[in-house]
């Protein structure tokens, strides 16, 4: 099994978001809120 750090997985999250087109980047708050990456 491949094991990932939390950030690592939010970078996924975030480039699949972009990928997929259901997130309209205009911040990196909007990639941040697609993805589901939450706030420090």
């Amino acid at each position: 099994m491949l094991s990932l750090s939390i950030t690592t997985s939010y970078a996924i999250k975030a480039m699949s978001c972009l990928e997929s087109g259901d997130c309209v980047p205009r911040h990196i708050s909007d990639i941040a809120r697609c993805a589901g990456v939450p706030r420090p």
